[in-house]
């Protein structure tokens, strides 16, 4: 069954679809200060990237909480949808950043890939401008960029809300 796509734009969309929309524009607004260059004492920017990153984590995982709590998606469907999202790579790594840095660390009831940030790589570009670069480390010391796990937790929303007959919106409709 294909999912529908829904407008955010809309009037009163779904609540579970208005925090995945939360989630989306906070990678938004990460990405479009993560792709710019800049400079050293430029205010508040370095902040505001931290910052959005950690929303756009906080928002992702707990899209789960909106949809478990959604009294229009029938029982059945919340146990499985549930159980795929406590499977899923991306969406547990997002978990325990999520998790880790609300409660300063993750617990062993929650961890599930050891996931937390490793580094903040300053890259100094020729102009004198620098680009930002946040590492995530795994448990197994494998290191992923937060770009790219916040792009596949929502790739794994995506498809996880498609199988179960659910609606969802891609970035492109935000």
């Amino acid at each position: 069954m294909t999912a529908p796509t829904v407008d955010p734009f809309e009037p009163i969309p779904l609540p579970y679809v208005q925090q995945l929309a939360r989630a989306y524009r906070f990678l938004d607004r990460y990405k479009s200060f993560h792709g710019t260059p800049h400079h050293i004492g430029q205010g508040t920017s370095f902040n505001d990237l931290e910052d959005n990153m950690w929303a756009f984590f906080w928002n992702c995982w707990h899209v789960k909480d909106w949809i478990a709590n959604d009294p229009s998606i029938a029982r059945e469907v919340k146990k499985a949808l549930l159980a795929d999202v406590h499977v899923a790579k991306h969406l547990s790594i997002v978990a325990d950043l999520a998790n880790g840095t609300k409660h300063f660390t993750a617990t062993s009831r929650t961890k599930r890939t050891g996931a937390q940030q490793s580094v903040i790589e300053f890259i100094p570009l020729p102009s004198g401008a620098f680009r930002v670069e946040h590492l995530v480390r795994l448990e197994d010391r494998s290191e992923l960029t937060a770009g790219a796990v916040a792009s596949k937790a929502l790739e794994e929303w995506r498809d996880i809300l498609q199988r179960h007959g659910l609606a969802y919106f891609d970035e492109r409709a935000t």
